[in-house]
Order: structure tokens, then sequence, then C-alpha cells
């Protein structure tokens, strides 16, 4: 137990591919500095560099496994690198004026570019990231042949490491995380045991802190490029500590014992766990615990129900943690993906840009292009949201700076010290890239400043970016607020939207049988992007309590449904909902689907039908499933005008 604390913190995929990164990236910097002393095409410390950097971009830009997978994609990568290094090192030369006017508008094509994907917001993202590369450092007239073998290593090593290493390497630490993550699941679930019939032992403080901890173990997981983990995993426990809540809430009301069957079945999957079994055994004994239970009245059925549910919870959990599968493709959008926000997003990206190019001109900037990158960067979907990345932006640059002098003066006449810690912070890069933004910058940062400074550039250069980034960030946050602001409120209400449309989805797919996977992961990343959005709605209102008390009482609807819809992932394969259930999933999904529209939600009769669903009870067990589904259904239903407020809708009724 010990060892399993002390080594799933460090994540081994992580780790894996972070070194891998790293060595393609020093791989990429070696072969491209060689080419060019070789062949004698220039500065081979530039090239050096700019190899280096097209490794990181291309790593970093494009999803893991999207190049990799498909050959192909080389050359139109191969092409967006090459390509806007080569033009604008030309134009920079003679038509400067024409090369500003281009960084302006590849700024606002990179913003239109994300609504189309990631592969989209990528490809647009390395061109820009390439034009200032090539107005940064590619004045020298033999810049283009550079460029041109720079682009060559570091797309090929960025291919080989995303086709060869890290998916190899991938699957290894996947496979020794997931052992990792089975015993911790084993651990939970034995002092979830030895607590069940323990008076007071059942309590949210204890349940709450490891849960949670799990949670966050399984959620890094899917990090792993070996083996993807169904997002499902991380709230299949908070359904489980809601069941299992609601039973011992019931067994407290009335002072009556649930059989020690539950607890027996707790210590039964952590047994099954640690053994690699799938715990078939384990739903059936909790079944049994189910059917056993009395009838006599409805809240003996529905802790029934509740039984079963969380014995398929249960099952779920061991299946995903001992063999996770992939989930189905979700189908491809319909429709053009472009709307209002999104156009304001870009117009704001383009003149950010040009009052950062017309900034470089009025103000004596060592680097000056460092602010249009500033800028560039940290244009985003809401004024909130650029705010809050502008203070982590600041954050993790002067942090940086600051660690980067230190370090350099510590590791002066060194040469072989500053160059392992280079390499260090560079994996750090990808170890802490899905990470909090304001340390994936510090990381960029240090290992920025170690170059500069390696390269002879100076504390003086090094120190200007910071006031370069402070300049960038107040162009682009007098920007984002005072012209076509785009308030964050309106970015939630966009992603409510498209919640609910999902909802509607999925409760029309349950009428036919179990949910497709997509729909859960599309339900839980729309949650992420609801907390996203309401943080900066947050941010936006200041202390405000009626802002707090309105984005709390939205994310604990979006919480509570996507809870519920994790919990339907138990659902057995060939289940069919009860006429009473399929009434309550058409119900749900119509009002889900006319708040999507902005209309008014019709509320629906869902205690009728579960009582018509308790009085056709015959005890086989299946009717009590039902009844879980349809308690499932009714607190979405209820969810529903919390998140149709946020839109403008008012509930019916």
């Amino acid at each position: 137990m010990a060892a399993q604390r002390l080594l799933l913190p460090l994540h081994p995929a992580r780790l894996l591919a972070a070194a891998t990164g790293t060595a393609a990236v020093a791989a990429a910097s070696i072969v491209t500095e060689r080419l060019a002393a070789g062949f004698g095409v220039g500065d081979a410390a530039l090239a050096e560099i700019v190899g280096g950097i097209i490794t990181l971009n291309v790593l970093l830009f494009f999803p893991p496994g999207s190049l990799g997978r498909h050959p192909l994609r080389f050359l139109p990568v191969l092409a967006a690198n090459i390509l806007p290094l080569v033009a604008t090192a030309w134009l920079a030369r003679n038509h400067p004026l024409v090369v500003q006017a281009l960084l302006a508008v590849c700024a606002g094509a990179a913003a239109l570019a994300r609504p189309f994907g990631a592969l989209a917001a990528a490809g647009a993202t390395t061109v820009v990231m390439n034009v200032l590369i090539a107005l940064i450092v590619g004045s020298g007239a033999d810049f283009p042949t550079i460029a041109a073998v720079a682009a060559l290593a570091g797309c090929g090593f960025g291919f080989a490491a995303d086709a060869v290493a890290m998916p190899v390497l991938g699957r290894l630490a996947t496979a020794i995380e997931r052992r990792l993550l089975a015993m911790s699941a084993a651990a939970f679930l034995e002092e979830a045991a030895r607590r069940w019939n323990e008076p007071g032992g059942w309590n949210g403080t204890w349940y709450e802190a490891d849960a949670v901890r799990f949670a966050a173990t399984a959620e890094d997981l899917a990090f792993g490029a070996g083996g993807p983990t169904p997002p499902m995993l991380c709230l299949l426990i908070g359904s489980i500590g809601r069941s299992a809540g609601r039973l011992t809430a019931w067994r407290d009301a009335r002072r009556a014992a649930l059989p020690a069957t539950i607890g027996d079945a707790f210590a039964a999957l952590a047994t099954a766990i640690r053994r690699g079994a799938a715990g078939e055994a384990v739903v059936q004994q909790l079944r049994a615990a189910g059917l056993a239970l009395p009838r006599t009245g409805d809240a003996e059925d529905h802790a029934a129900a509740n039984v079963l549910g969380l014995a398929l919870l249960l099952s779920e959990l061991a299946q995903n943690v001992l063999h996770p599968t992939p989930l189905a493709a979700a189908p491809p959008h319909r429709g053009f993906p472009l709307g209002r926000t999104e156009i304001r997003v870009a117009l704001q990206a383009v003149v950010s840009v040009a009052i950062a190019i017309l900034a470089t001109h009025v103000l004596p900037a060592r680097r000056p292009y460092w602010i249009p990158l500033t800028v560039i960067i940290l244009t985003s979907a809401s004024f909130g949201e650029t705010l809050r990345k502008s203070y982590e932006r600041l954050l993790g640059t002067a942090g940086g700076l600051i660690a980067g002098e230190l370090l350099w003066l510590a590791l002066a006449g060194r040469p072989a010290l500053a160059t392992t810690a280079l390499l260090v912070a560079v994996a750090a890069i990808f170890f802490g890239r899905t990470g909090a933004y304001r340390w994936l910058l510090f990381w960029i940062t240090l290992a920025l400043a170690l170059l500069l400074n390696g390269a002879g550039a100076g504390s003086l250069l090094v120190s200007g970016r910071l006031v370069d980034t402070l300049i960038g960030v107040v162009i682009v946050v007098a920007v984002t607020r005072f012209i076509l602001p785009v308030r964050a409120a309106m970015v939630t209400a966009a992603r409510v939207r498209a919640l609910l449309e999902t909802v509607a989805t999925g409760l029309r797919e349950l009428r036919d049988g179990p949910i497709e996977g997509w729909v859960l992961a599309k339900i839980d990343a729309m949650l992420g992007a609801i907390r996203v959005a309401s943080d900066a709605e947050l941010l936006e209102a200041g202390l405000r309590r009626d802002a707090r008390a309105r984005v709390q009482s939205r994310l604990g609807a979006a919480e509570h449904i996507a809870g519920a819809f994790n919990s339907f992932a138990a659902l057995p394969a060939n289940f069919h909902p009860q006429p009473e259930t399929a009434a309550a999933l058409a119900a749900g999904a119509e009002m889900a689907a006319a708040a999507a529209t902005g209309a008014a939600p019709a509320p629906a009769d869902f205690a009728a039908m579960e009582q018509s669903l308790l009085g056709r009870a015959d005890g086989s067990g299946l009717i009590r499933l039902d009844l879980r589904l349809l308690s499932m259904v009714a607190l979405i239903a209820d969810m529903i005008p919390k998140l149709a407020a946020t839109i403008g809708v008012r509930s019916g009724g």
C-alpha cells in the first residue's frame, strides 16, 4: 500500500511520455545542428534551436497519437512548418508591412479554426507560431535553408516519437499504472467494507477524501497513450457514493440494518480486483441482497432498487479498472460550427495583434514580436477566460524568469549541468502539459531563460520578455473587454445548450437499450467546459453573491446530470426499459430538447409513472432496476430547469 501511494503520483505514463518527447526534441536539435554545420548552410546554433522548437510544437499542439496513426499527415504538417517559415522570412525582408498584416490575419484564422476540431486548431496554431519564429529569428539571408532543414528534422522526429516510441512505452506505462490503480481501488473498497456496518463509520468526510483521491488517479490514467480509459470511471465512483449514501440514509432513518451482504460485497469485489477477476459473482451476490429485502412498502422497494443499482455500479467499476475498452466514436458534427461568439473572438484576435504590432513600432523592445505572441496565445473564448489566462501567464513567466536566472547563475561555467537543466525543463513541459497553465508557462520560460543565456543573449533580453508579456496582457485584456466583448455568460449558455442537446440524445437512446459510450464521454467533456466557463463568469462578476449562487446552482445541476448518466453505464447489455420507464425517458428527452432550443420545458408526472411501475413489481429484480432508472430520469428532469435558467429559459408549469 505504501509503495502504491508513492508510485501513483509519479504517473508512469506521463513520465515516459515526457522522456520520449524530451529525447525527440534533443535528437532533432542535434541532427539539425549537424546537418547545418556539415552542409555549411548558415548558423548551426540557430538551426539547432529552431529544430528543437519545431519538434516541441509538433508534439505539444497535436493530440497524442493523431500523427503516428496517419502517416499521410506528415506532408501537411511539414508544409505547415516550412512554408510559413520561408515565406515569412522572405516577406519580412522585402515587404514588412505585408507580413505584419499576414500575422494579424493568421491570428484570426487560428481563432476561427478552434471549433473545427483539435487537428484544425493545431494546424492553424502551428502556422501562427512559425510566422512568429521567422519574425523573431529569421532575419538572415540563409534562414530559408535553415528552416527547411529544421522543419524536416523536427517533423521527422516528432512523427517518430508519436508513431513508435510513445505508443510502445505508453502501453508499458499504462499497464504499470493500471495495476497500481487496481491496487488503489482494492484498498478503497476494503476500507468501505470495514466501515459499512461500523456505527458512524460510513461518513461523508471519509468517503469524499478517499473517493476524490481515487477518482483523480483514474482521471490521470487517461493521459496514458497505450490504452484509453473510459472517462465514466471517475464519475462512477461518485455514483457509487450517492447510491451507498441513499442506502445508509434509509437504514439510519428506520433504524433497520441492511444485510451485511453489502459490506461483504465490497470486500469480495476488492478481492476480485486484486486477483484480476471480473467480479460477476459479486453482482449476483448484491442482486440477491436486493431481492432479499422484504417488500413492505415503497421505501423498501426503493432501497432494493438502490442495492441492485449499487451492484451494477460496482461491477462496472471493476470492469473499467481491470478491462478498460475504448469508447465508440461520436457521430460527425452536423451544421456549421462557427457562431457569433467564435467570430467575435476571431475579430478580437485580429485587432489585438494589429495593436500589438503598432506597439512594437512605438516601444523600444529588443524582441518586439513577443508582444504579438502573448496577445495571440491569450485571446480566449471570453473576457473572463482571457483574464484568468493572463494572470496565470504573468505568474508563470515571472516565476520562470526568476528561477531561470538564478539557475543560470548557479550553473555558470558548467555547460554540461546547464544542458541537463534545460532537458529537465523540457521534460517538465511534456509532463505538465495537461496541468495548470501557469506551471506550463513556468517551465517554458525557465527553459527559454537557460537557452537565451546559453546563446549569449544576456539577462537584459530575458527580463525584456517579462515586460513584453505585460504589454501584451494589457493589450489583450483591454481589447477583449471593450471591443466586441464576449461575456463568459454567453459562452456558458452555449455550452449548457450543447449539454442539454446531448442529454436529449442520450435519453432517447436509453429507450432502445444501453447508452452509447460517446454520449457519456461528451457529457463528461461538456461538464468540464461548463466548469471552465463558470470560473470565468465568477471572475468577471467579482464578489457578487447572486452570481456565485447562480453559478453554484448551475454546476450542481450539471454534476447531478453527469452522475446520473454515468450510473446508466452500469446497465446490463440486454436491458430494455419497461413502458413506464420508456415514457419517462421520452418525457425527459423532450424537456431537455425544449430547454436547449429556448422553449420552456413542460413538466412530466414522474411520480405517477413510478407508482404504476411499483404496482407491477413481480420480484424478478427487473422492475427494481427500472425503478432506479426512472428515479435517475426524474432527477435529471429536476435539474433541467436550473440549467435552462442559464440560457434565459423559464421553467414551465
